[in-house]
């Protein structure tokens, strides 16, 4: 069994210095825990021996994701809000300028029409994200690596905030205001 704790340490070690939270390997039924059950090596049905480094991934705040929309990029506003409402089955549930952009939010599609100059900053984020309160997935966000690009900034929908998470992907998260979050959610 020492040989097998250091293999362990030696795995835990390249995978934290890699970055790598978790690995497979298809092996014997091996399992070890450190002494906090923070990192381990255990055999998962299906997967083989899975070692997993660092504090497992348990949300530490009480905030919530509402709604996430998906972006839609489109010439035309006027021409294609028809049809998103068409798919959706209902109308938009907000339309309104941003910079110098044009959005509507249709069911969970967010359309976005303007000058490819005007918008094109735009198209390597996802979302948004709406969450119930901001203070807590900053908070949540920092300690899993992200770093806010911009923010806090305000629209005509709340507050809202740019990340790059710890893998590279941007996400802009927004709060929305009251009379917004109540007549879109109820």
């Amino acid at each position: 069994m020492a040989g097998l704790s250091a293999i362990a340490a030696a795995v835990a070690s390249t995978m934290s210095l890699s970055g790598v939270r978790e690995l497979v390997v298809m092996s014997d039924n091996l399992e070890m825990t450190d002494s906090e059950g923070e990192s381990y090596i255990r055999p998962e049905p299906n997967r083989g021996l899975v070692a997993r480094i660092g504090k497992p991934a348990v949300a530490s705040t009480t905030m919530r994701i509402l709604k996430t929309y998906a972006r839609a990029f489109v010439t035309d506003l006027d021409a294609a809000l028809p049809v998103y409402e068409r798919l959706v089955g209902k109308p938009a549930d907000l339309r309104f300028g941003f910079e110098r952009a044009e959005l509507a939010a249709v069911g969970d599609f967010l359309l976005i029409a303007g000058a490819p100059e005007d918008v094109d900053k735009y198209r390597d984020t996802v979302g948004p994200v709406v969450v119930d309160e901001l203070e807590g997935l900053l908070a949540l966000a920092a300690e899993l690596g992200a770093v806010v690009t911009a923010g806090p900034l305000t629209s005509d929908t709340g507050t809202f905030y740019y990340l790059r998470h710890a893998d590279g992907v941007n996400v802009e998260y927004v709060r929305w205001s009251p009379d917004i979050r109540a007549s879109i959610l109820g």
